[in-house]
């Protein structure tokens, strides 16, 4: 096993990449007023806030667990005291942390109520979640009722702000700014090019001259960042400087095709079950020239819904290249309560194979009382050093012990999709299965409450 992963001669860097811009883990909005923190079965609070000028809103609910938020009444006021009410305008963004974003009811399908107070409109979005409308300096005023659904009973902790999303994502890349332009960074990166340097690989000279602007990166690191953090937009920009200085070296590096999935933001309910995601859109694409600058680089479909060898509209995930880098093994979706099934296609767009039906082979047939989601699902597919192929299943029927959807464990088959079988007793989900050079399987697990 470990003679033949040595011999892979065609390497392609695998990046999954989205269709917009990733909001970060944490909602929190920038300049914005912030509600106290809601809990399960205390009173609605009124929270009211100026708008005036302001080109966009964002509503913002932190507090994942039972974080059943409520926007009550959710109303826009004009200066001549017109009223909108939020339900009746289109949110030019959603991103909800788990569920289904709603207007006037709640996640059993009743009138929103927090506490004892019910709501004749407003919006449903369980933390954490963001929501913004485009109010194009319309309005003076926005008000609305926060608080957790009454569906939560006690259980749940959410804290509510409102404020301009712009302002919110300029001191996010602030933030991404300042972690990523420290001292430790900068001498990690010396260390790379020294070693580059003492190696002989490279172009001695080009490395000669980054480690000289690395000198003078590293003298004006702590006024940059001492801007930074005050939101000085000169400070950014020279941050966003060096970003694509680092960026420049290591694009370098990338001296084969680079092989990348293109789908929407990560937006599953829970890390276990974001095989039940539906958020069509994408494929998977080749960079030829990696290195190249972006403006000139050449990006080639392998699949995607308008190539010649397609399995059209739907979720196209888990790309891995084989050691000869001539095939690529994938996942797809093709419905929102469908199945996700194996597939294989050549680089160049053709031969394209189904190698697994879960739906019709699966041992998990029955869906058991209170299963959440539709489907049976095998994903993350991984080429094996002796022909076989692993990847993870929820074939073997088991449940994620507080949820009741599908886990999904380590699974072998052979190349054309034959002989499955389970190489796991786990009773929770595993993730992510890949080979390392001894030709072990290196492989997530949640541990659940085993730790």
């Amino acid at each position: 096993m470990e003679t033949r992963f040595s011999r892979r001669t065609i390497f392609l860097w695998v990046l999954s990449v989205v269709l917009i811009v990733a909001l970060p883990a944490r909602m929190g909005l920038c300049q914005a007023v912030k509600s106290d923190a809601k809990r399960g079965g205390e009173k609605a609070q009124k929270l009211t806030v100026d708008v005036s000028g302001m080109e966009s809103l964002g509503l913002s609910a932190t507090g994942y667990s039972w974080g059943q938020a409520v926007w009550g009444e959710a109303t826009l006021i004009a200066s001549d005291g017109t009223e909108t009410r939020l339900v009746d305008l289109k949110p030019e963004s959603v991103r909800v942390g788990w569920g289904k974003f709603s207007l006037n009811t709640g996640p059993d399908g009743k009138p929103l109520k927090v506490a004892d107070r019910q709501f004749d409109h407003g919006i449903f979005a369980h933390a954490d979640s963001l929501v913004t409308y485009r109010l194009d300096k319309k309005y003076k005023t926005f008000e609305a009722w926060v608080g957790i659904n009454a569906t939560a009973h006690t259980q749940g902790r959410v804290v509510f702000e409102i404020g301009d999303p712009a302002a919110r994502l300029l001191a996010e890349r602030n933030r991404q700014l300042l972690n990523s332009f420290t001292k430790e960074n900068i001498a990690a990166l010396r260390g790379s090019l020294e070693r580059s340097l003492s190696e002989r690989t490279g172009d001695p000279t080009e490395t000669k001259k980054r480690l000289a602007q690395l000198d003078s990166w590293e003298e004006t690191v702590d006024a940059i960042r001492e801007g930074l953090g005050k939101g000085n937009a000169d400070a950014a920009s020279k941050a966003a400087e060096y970003a694509d200085f680092v960026q420049s070296i290591y694009a370098s590096k990338l001296d084969a095709p680079l092989l990348f999935v293109k789908r929407h933001p990560y937006m599953a309910g829970h890390i276990y079950d974001d095989y039940l995601t539906w958020r069509p859109g994408g494929g998977i694409y080749v960079i030829e020239n990696p290195a190249a600058p972006v403006d000139q680089q050449v990006v080639r479909a392998v699949i995607d819904p308008n190539t010649k060898e397609t399995l059209g509209e739907g979720v196209y995930r888990d790309p891995d290249i084989s050691y000869d880098g001539k095939r690529v093994l994938f996942a797809f979706k093709d419905q929102v309560n469908g199945n996700t099934s194996i597939y294989e296609i050549g680089i160049d767009g053709t031969g394209l194979r189904r190698l697994t039906d879960p739906g019709c082979d699966c041992q998990a047939k029955h869906e058991p009382q209170g299963l959440v989601g539709k489907g049976q699902h095998d994903i993350t597919p991984c080429y094996l050093p002796d022909d076989r192929i692993a990847f993870t299943s929820t074939r073997t029927g088991g449940l994620v012990m507080c949820f009741s959807s599908y886990i999904d464990t380590l699974h072998t088959m052979n190349s054309d999709g034959t002989d499955i079988k389970s190489i796991s007793v786990n009773n929770q989900n595993e993730f992510d299965p890949s080979v390392l050079p001894d030709g072990r399987i290196l492989y997530g697990r949640w541990e659940y409450v085993d730790k």
